[in-house]
């Protein structure tokens, strides 16, 4: 099997059509099916067939499918330690992030790398806390920044910062001008929530717990939507006080203390899995992230 008939099968398989993956990979429509006949006569067995206007992995083709996806891996894997060694750093690296984590650190950090690591690829995807890690175990990713605890064996934190959580309120809220809220004005006013990991959910839990009755709050998500409705006017959020910075700075919105409860802290975490050596150039990213990332605040001890 070569290089170019397994990126042919896999991305045949994400898109369901010939057509389309060859204009993902930029050869003509021939050339892939090419490479999939060849991969077909060497296996003696259809790992694809028609349907409709497109394609679908026959059974054999969905058997071997995650074996392809790491042998490929592997493979790239391979080329990229051999030419890091050769050349110094090069290769590709792909990243999957959460959506604010990504805009306010990795962006940063990803910029600086590639400009003093021009022949390195980074790709980026945004994805939930959950997804990322899957992406990792599923080998779709190298690297992972989430705001979720790592619940298995096969994951490894590489870095963790903890950064600060802000309520924020519009400049002209009846409640910004107080600047410390209480609980009951909380419950009682509109507020935006999101995932900030699992301090945060414990803090909402005991916001919750002093109302008569449940408060109505609202999930929202990414932050920048958020973000647009607290500057609407429509009512408080809790965000990360680094995807605010700006905001707070010019005075657009406040940051308000809650009596008697502090706010949690919103940790970040960089892992990548398990039993596979990084790359050169993995190497030099992860230094990246992690400075990007910073140490962030101390998370309170458990009592």
């Amino acid at each position: 099997m070569t290089e170019e008939q397994l990126e042919a099968f896999l991305t045949v398989a994400e898109l369901r059509s010939v057509t389309r993956a060859a204009e993902r990979l930029n050869v003509a429509q021939p050339t892939i099916s090419d490479r999939l006949r060849a991969l077909e006569r060497e296996w003696k067995l259809r790992v694809l067939r028609r349907k409709g206007r497109g394609v679908e992995l026959t059974a054999a083709g969905l058997a071997a499918l995650p074996a392809i996806r790491r042998a490929r891996a592997a493979m790239l894997a391979g080329r990229d330690a051999a030419r890091g060694a050769a050349t110094g750093v090069h290769g590709r690296i792909r990243l999957a992030t959460t959506v604010t984590a990504g805009a306010v650190f990795a962006a940063p950090a990803i910029a600086r790398f590639q400009a003093s690591n021009p022949d390195v690829e980074v790709r980026v995807r945004s994805v939930h806390s959950e997804d990322a890690l899957g992406a990792l175990l599923d080998d779709d990713a190298d690297l992972a920044i989430t705001s979720g605890p790592l619940l298995h064996a096969r994951i490894e934190r590489l870095h963790r910062a903890r950064h600060p959580l802000a309520l924020v309120a519009a400049k002209a809220h009846p409640l910004a001008k107080k600047r410390t809220v209480t609980p009951d004005a909380l419950r009682a006013t509109t507020l935006y929530l999101s995932a900030w990991g699992p301090a945060y959910r414990r803090f909402v839990a005991d916001l919750e717990a002093g109302a008569p009755t449940p408060p109505r709050w609202t999930e929202a998500s990414p932050v920048e939507l958020v973000k647009g409705l607290v500057s609407a006017g429509a009512g408080l959020a809790v965000i990360p006080e680094a995807a605010a910075r700006r905001e707070l700075d010019d005075g657009r919105f406040v940051a308000l203390a809650i009596e008697k409860m502090p706010l949690p802290l919103w940790s970040v975490d960089l892992s990548r899995r398990r039993g596979t050596p990084p790359s050169p150039a993995e190497v030099a990213f992860v230094r990246e992230l992690a400075r990007a990332l910073g140490g962030g605040a101390e998370a309170p001890k458990e009592k």
